[in-house]
């Protein structure tokens, strides 16, 4: 190892502290590879070199003799970053000769002394003990190369056929303001050197879960890695001196665990997101999958969450009887459904425990059905309400959240329960129980990771796996298990994030990766992908179902949720009327008009046409009147600023936020007839919108918000009509509602939802709209024919993206409405200046304008 200027410390060539743990310096192995491999462009030689440092320090008899003596004397072929595959013996280093010392006192023995001269003690040493189960679990594994070099032979491999050096689908993580997705990109696989070294395997992934909380735990990817600590694959080719598989053996890919057994954090993740990867043979659990396995491919993606469930409840339900209760918290999540199954079925009492979020009925129903027998909030006192149903406390509870949520378990738990720690679904890497928690608690706090139970025995814990799984089956069969996975191919990548991110699924969601053979070329980043078209029989019209995100535009299978049916009770309850003047939904029965800020142009009495204003979140309505006025000169006007709730100390129609309302999403149906556009692109869709998808929780929550401001304008509007002249004869309201963010959803509510008779024009500026589906649930042929639509939005904003009001814009033009769509030039984010207000005036100017020009017969 000689450089231009002599040899280098091997410490400087990693970059790393002499006293840098060995974990640190395989961190720092693994940002130099990247930087110097000769396939990104890096210099040959200095990879070599840091290779070669890399071998040594992270051995520790190498590294010992190297801090002790400075030698570095590594073979030929590590030293200079090549490996000599042939088998020709000229490539066989001879191994050194062989020093004879006493291992006692280590004097030096002849060659034929059968004892030692100076202590007596005999040539060969004692036999040692056996090692115990513990001490095989921290054994060091070195790495191949090394291990040969330390057997005083040539690192053997074989050469990787063509076949599989082709670009294949990865998952590959990414950040995008602030928050981490994934994105689904074509690349080559890494295979070193094409060739596979002794102990490594190929396999062929075929399919993987996603699971969000993967990506939510702090530290385990970083950007660019390849996504995956689950999935079920294939094995296409062994490598040298791999003899627990072979090519056809259905496999799971496994952490890589440090000296002490446990998970090494510092590694990289698996990566099973990928067609095609290379892992150590060691490193595979061996699935027994069969085409005709009573669990089909979806189930054994997950099969280390159900087999996690599984060896929970054998451990740790040991000191309990049937009909004590335990509690379990991410009791929506797969390993907790199943929890809730496998418990039930042993005659345990499950409370379960799951986060306050929209949808949260929905959820209670479905664990309830599942086998729990109270189904908590995490924000409620769960020990209080125990007691209130004179429940006893329960002596176990399972923990797969993490953070501060373990403490509310503590709490809830018996004096002496044990407390098991499984997960960190929500993003924190340690478990929380504060000290006056545990001063009342005498229980013990237990972590476990499957994971590393597999590490510790993988070929005898494969075996228990499958015997789980299997007795799972039974289960199945037996009608005591169920499980519920959307499973989504590659080509509906994008349809299958937006699903996995999904706040309170409960459900999997299961991507199959395509075959080699099968690996489809995509279209470029930023265009819409394609399902294959459905065609109905009689008219041959295809329906394209959508779903619309930050980040995408994508199809939506309307018939795969499992809650379809109570989303659509949920949706009729919503919208059945009741006896109120004000066409309230059920939930606000009284709505009373909303104020009035300041009134500006004629009076009452005198106006013929109302304009009503309706000011953003946080602002002071009166700060619009200086741009409103110059609208009521010479003319017969009426302006009404209307005044946002006090909610929290802050002015604001309702509580979620533009950002909040954008990331629900745009869901709607296209009926698209025209052959030209096979794949049905939004952009060249000549089709109608169709509004049959029932609304998700989340919608139904927001719609409840809204509607209760646009109620509230609505019976402003009455009583501004019953004082305007001649408007009980006319078939339109002379009325412009508009309104800037929050403001401009009410107004675009009030006007296409609830109104009598339809108004002549409605403006809406930055705003966010949640659950825009609703608008064309409940728009009307009057509304479509008479009531003008004006978006106005800023190419700036940061809360409301681009594609946004673009699709508002298209989904409206596909309901047959009359809408424009209007850009900022001079605008500066999500802000109400000086051109946005030039813009509704200018369209309120048009509207008045019209007015005039119209036949007193339409008037």
């Amino acid at each position: 190892m000689v450089s231009p200027t002599g040899p280098r410390n091997l410490y400087d060539v990693m970059g790393v502290a002499k006293d840098a743990s060995t974990s640190g310096i395989r961190a720092a192995y693994r940002k130099l590879a990247v930087q110097l491999h000769p396939d990104k462009g890096g210099d040959p030689e200095a990879f070599a070199e840091m290779q070669a440092a890399y071998q040594i320090l992270c051995s520790v008899a190498l590294r010992q003799r190297y801090d002790e003596t400075g030698k570095t004397d590594v073979p030929e072929d590590v030293r200079k970053g090549r490996r000599y595959y042939e088998d020709s013996a000229a490539h066989v280093p001879t191994p050194p000769k062989e020093e004879l010392r006493c291992w006692k006192c280590n004097l030096e023995l002849g060659a034929s002394a059968k004892f030692c001269q100076e202590c007596g003690a005999p040539r060969e040493a004692p036999a040692k003990p056996k090692e115990t189960a513990s001490q095989k679990a921290v054994k060091v594994q070195l790495p191949p190369a090394l291990q040969a070099m330390m057997e005083g032979r040539t690192l053997e491999c074989l050469p990787v056929p063509e076949e599989y050096e082709q670009a294949v689908a990865h998952l590959t993580v990414t950040e995008k303001e602030g928050k981490r997705t994934l994105r689904l990109v074509d690349t080559y696989p890494f295979i070193d050197n094409s060739r596979l070294i002794e102990g490594q395997v190929l396999v062929q992934m075929r399919a993987v879960p996603l699971t969000m909380s993967d990506l939510n735990a702090e530290n385990r990817y970083s950007c660019g890695d390849v996504y995956g600590t689950q999935g079920i694959g294939q094995v296409r080719m062994v490598g040298p001196r791999v003899k627990n598989l072979k090519p056809g053996d259905w496999v799971l890919p496994l952490h890589d665990v440090d000296a002490d057994g446990e998970v090494d954090l510092d590694a990289m993740p698996p990566g099973t997101g990928r067609v095609l990867g290379v892992w150590k043979a060691d490193r595979c659990a061996k699935l027994e999958f069969s085409a005709d396995s009573p669990l089909t491919m979806a189930n054994m993606a997950l099969a280390k969450s159900i087999g996690a469930a599984c060896l929970l409840v054998k451990e740790h339900t040991i000191k309990l009887a049937p009909g004590d209760p335990v509690i379990l918290n991410c009791a929506n999540g797969l390993i907790g459904q199943v929890l809730i199954q496998l418990l039930a079925a042993r005659g345990f009492l499950v409370y379960a425990v799951v986060r306050k979020h929209s949808g949260e009925d929905w959820i209670k129903q479905k664990l309830h059905g599942l086998g729990a027998a109270h189904v908590f909030l995490s924000s409620e006192d769960i020990r209080g309400r125990l007691e209130e149903l004179e429940r006893a406390l329960p002596q176990l509870a399972l923990d797969g959240v993490g953070g501060a949520a373990t403490n509310q378990l503590v709490q809830a738990l018996a004096k002496t329960g044990d407390l098991v720690c499984f997960g960190v679904a929500g993003g924190s890497n340690q478990q929380a129980v504060t000290l006056a928690t545990g001063k009342k608690w005498k229980g013990s706090l237990l972590q476990f990771s499957f994971d590393e139970w597999l590490n510790r025995d993988v070929a005898t814990n494969s075996r228990i796996l499958n015997d789980m799984l299997l007795e799972v089956t039974e289960l199945v069969k037996q009608k005591k298990m169920q499980f519920v996975i959307k499973e989504y191919t590659t080509e509906r990548f994008n349809m299958a994030v937006l699903n996995a991110k999904q706040i309170g699924r409960t459900h999997a969601v299961v991507l199959h990766l395509p075959r080699l053979q099968e690996n489809p070329s995509r279209n470029a980043e930023g265009q819409a992908l394609a399902v294959p078209e459905t065609s109905l029989e009689k008219d041959h019209v295809s329906r394209h179902n959508r779903s619309w995100d930050l980040d995408f535009l994508q199809w939506e299978d309307t018939n795969a949720d499992e809650e379809i049916e109570w989303r659509i009770q949920k949706e009729k309850n919503l919208f059945q009327k009741v006896p109120h003047p004000a066409g309230a939904i059920q939930k606000f029965v009284e709505a009373p008009p909303t104020a009035i800020a300041q009134e500006l142009g004629c009076s009452a009495e005198k106006a013929e046409a109302v304009l009503f204003w309706l000011p953003g979140r946080g602002e002071i309505p009166q700060e619009h009147a200086h741009w409103l006025e110059t609208l009521c000169v010479n003319r017969e006007l009426r302006v009404l600023i209307l005044e946002p709730h006090q909610l929290e100390q802050d002015l604001k129609w309702y509580d979620m936020t533009d950002n909040d309302a954008v990331q629900l999403g745009l869901r709607f149906s296209i009926v698209d007839d025209d052959l030209k556009n096979p794949c049905g692109e939004l952009s060249r869709s000549r089709g109608v919108a169709s509004f049959d998808i029932p609304l998700l929780p989340s919608e139904i929550d927001a719609v409840q918000q809204v509607e209760a401001a646009a109620l509230g304008l609505k019976r402003r509007a009455q009583l501004e009509e019953e004082r305007i002249k001649g408007a009980s004869r006319s078939s339109t309201l002379p009325f412009f509602f508009g309104g800037f963010g929050q403001g401009g959803v009410v107004a675009l509510y009030a006007a296409l939802c609830l109104m009598d008779k339809p108004i002549d024009a409605v403006a809406f500026c930055h705003s966010g709209i949640p659950a825009a589906s609703m608008l064309g649930k409940r728009l009307t042929q009057q509304v479509r024919t008479h009531t003008r639509l004006h978006a106005i939005y800023d190419k700036a904003d940061e809360e409301v993206p681009i594609s946004f009001p673009e699709t508002i814009h298209q989904m409206f033009s596909l309901a047959r409405c009359k809408v424009s769509l209007y850009w900022l030039q001079n605008g500066d984010g999500h802000e109400f200046l000086t051109e946005a207000s030039d813009t509704v005036r200018r369209c309120a100017a048009h509207w008045l304008d019209e007015r005039q020009k119209r036949p007193d017969f339409m008037l």
